[in-house]
Formats: structure tokens, sequence, C-alpha cells
């Protein structure tokens, strides 16, 4: 079967010994359109005359991991603030919720949100709680606050 590809220079060629054409299976078959995606042995392929073009892209660099990491803790804790604020408003913060924002919020390393939950605990008189303390402890661990995280501990030992 002839094969026509245009190369980056915009010519028109036709597959054949001069030019090979290259192909490589689609990893994900869902997002080849049925009338433009040649199709070898029943699944869709991607062609290219230049095989370094079809080597599937590797792991992300550590940058570009860094980066989505960072956008996925700002959505999330985005979403953390807006549900705080609409729980406040409603006057539905009770110790439950407020040991479940603690651990949310310190899973996404937002240690400086989880301290103002725990001490906004003792200005609303509810008891401190080890599950709350251990939420705070956990995210200052996690943001290498190892200092502030011990003195939060022994503070609250000697309470008791």
């Amino acid at each position: 079967e002839n094969i026509r590809i245009y190369t980056p220079e915009g010519k028109d060629i036709v597959a054949n010994d001069e030019y090979p054409v290259y192909a490589r299976y689609l990893k994900d078959p869902d997002k080849a359109t049925k009338k433009s995606t040649p199709y070898v042995n029943g699944k869709p392929v991607s062609l290219h005359y230049d095989p370094t073009r079809l080597i599937p892209r590797g792991w992300p660099s550590e940058i570009e991991a860094r980066h989505r990491r960072r956008k996925e803790r700002e959505v999330k804790a985005a979403a953390l603030i807006d549900a705080y604020e609409k729980l406040k408003q409603r006057d539905k913060m009770d110790l439950p919720i407020y040991l479940s924002l603690i651990h949310a919020f310190s899973s996404i390393n937002a240690w400086r949100m989880s301290l103002h939950l725990y001490t906004e605990m003792k200005q609303v008189d509810l008891p401190y709680t080890s599950a709350g303390l251990r939420g705070l402890i956990k995210g200052l661990e996690n943001s290498g606050h190892w200092q502030q995280a011990m003195f939060i501990f022994e503070r609250e030992r000697q309470r008791g």
C-alpha cells in the first residue's frame, strides 16, 4: 500500500525504499481518530519518516515533576481553603472537621494552615487531641520543619 506523508520541508512523498516510513502503536488508542489515523493489524499507529520522532517520551524531568507536584498542591490547597471558608461561614466547624482539615492540609505540606487550624481549635474551646497533634506534626515533618515540630510536641507533652 502506498502511504503518502509530508516532510518538514513540505514535500509530499510516497513511502518506498528511499523514503521508509516507521510506525509505532499508539499508547492510548482512545485518542485515535477514525478518519485520519492509520491502523495496522487493527490497532492505531503513528507514522513518520524519521524514527526518532516516534520514540515515546520518557519520564518527566525532575523540574517538570516538581512543577506538576506544586501545581497539584496549589489546586488541592485552594479547594481545601474554599471548603474551610464555607464551613466556617455556616458555623459547621466541629472537632472532626478540624481534624480532617488539619490532616488534609498536612498531606499537601500546607503546615501553616494546619498550625492555624490547630491553634484555632483552642480559640473556639475545642480540646486538643492526639489526632490533631499527629496531623500537625506530620505536616511539619513533611515540610522539613523538624525544630518547630519538636517544639510543638514538647509543649503539648508538658501540657499533658
